[in-house]
């Protein structure tokens, strides 16, 4: 009859809505699904928690910087052999480093170098590794404050002499040390030193600063010592102005005296808790016509030295750091 009829075509449409929307729900799983699974694969899904290598367990965030992010890792092999200090610092290299032509390569090698520094006031490189699209190092896991935090914090006049003069004394020792091994930092500033709760310190970045250094030149830079792979490129400016010199600024590679103003505006603001050309560039602070007052806790001999070092215009391999040694370095 037509009543059996529309009895029947009622069920089959009702059947076929049930299909309809069965398959839309199964089309929605798989969809999630799928998105979970790339999710996983996503440069971008590194974050605490992941495994570099099956090796590298990410637990925290310390920090994130021109160069990566750095995160505090356990090391699973370590703490399979029960070592007594199992964590490391890892950064994770940005993917803006890692795209430049060249840039992976000179890292590894310089990664290479840094790791045969041995000094209690170098952070050691253990390793650089890649895990599928991720390049990262690891280094030495450093507790304490970097050397701004601790002066901000603690110190806004400068350290008290009987640390000042410590720490100055450190600072000059392993800078000399690395000069000695034909290594040039390229960036040292306040926050590339770690201030241990013993009071300290450590230098961080070796290798890896100068290869952002010279990652960093300028394109227009018309010096015939600027190394022509790093004419271009898209990391803009990693050079830390307020302690470059002037010749640095304008595209030169880094040099040993490059290291020795940098260190020498590091001196005076931690016995001052001021950068002596506030904290302008070279060039600016000359302009101005910016004059450093001499720190009330230095003798002359001291003074003239540590002015020695902060010449602007430094651009010649000197003895100025041995002069520093000399006038701050107990003996």
């Amino acid at each position: 009859s037509a009543e059996s009829i529309k009895a029947v075509d009622s069920e089959n449409n009702a059947k076929h809505r049930l299909s309809d929307i069965t398959n839309t729900l199964d089309n929605k799983k798989t969809t999630a699904v799928s998105e979970i699974s790339v999710k996983k694969v996503l440069p971008s899904a590194v974050c605490v928690g992941a495994v570099l290598n099956d090796r590298y367990l990410l637990q925290a965030l310390l920090g994130e910087g021109g160069m990566g992010t750095v995160y505090k890792a356990l090391d699973l092999r370590r703490e399979e052999v029960h070592d007594p200090s199992p964590h490391v610092a890892i950064k994770l290299l940005n993917e803006n480093i890692r795209r430049v032509t060249g840039a992976v390569m000179a890292l590894q090698r310089e990664a290479v170098v840094a790791q045969t520094l041995k000094h209690t006031g170098i952070a050691s490189v253990y390793d650089y590794n890649r895990d599928e699209s991720h390049a990262y190092i690891v280094m030495e896991l450093i507790d304490g404050y970097t050397l701004d935090q601790l002066i901000i914090s603690d110190y806004p006049e400068g350290l008290p002499s009987n640390k000042s003069f410590k720490l100055i004394s450190k600072l000059i020792e392993t800078v000399l040390y690395s000069h000695d091994k034909g290594v040039v930092h390229a960036d040292i500033k306040p926050s590339n030193i770690k201030i241990l709760p013993n009071g300290d310190a450590k230098i961080m970045d070796f290798g890896l600063a100068r290869v952002m250094s010279l990652m960093s030149v300028s394109q227009s830079s018309t010096d015939n010592n600027v190394d022509p792979q790093w004419s271009v490129s898209a990391l803009g400016n990693a050079i830390t102005p307020s302690y470059a010199t002037r010749a640095r600024l304008k595209g030169r590679q880094p040099i040993k005296v490059d290291d020795t103003y940098a260190l020498g505006c590091v001196i005076y603001l931690i016995l001052t808790g001021r950068h002596p050309y506030q904290r302008m560039t070279a060039e600016k602070a000359i302009k101005i016509g910016v004059i450093p007052e001499k720190p009330s806790c230095l003798t002359k001999k001291q003074w003239r030295v540590l002015q020695g070092s902060l010449d602007p215009n430094i651009d010649k391999e000197s003895e100025l750091l041995k002069a520093l040694s000399v006038s701050f370095c107990p003996r």
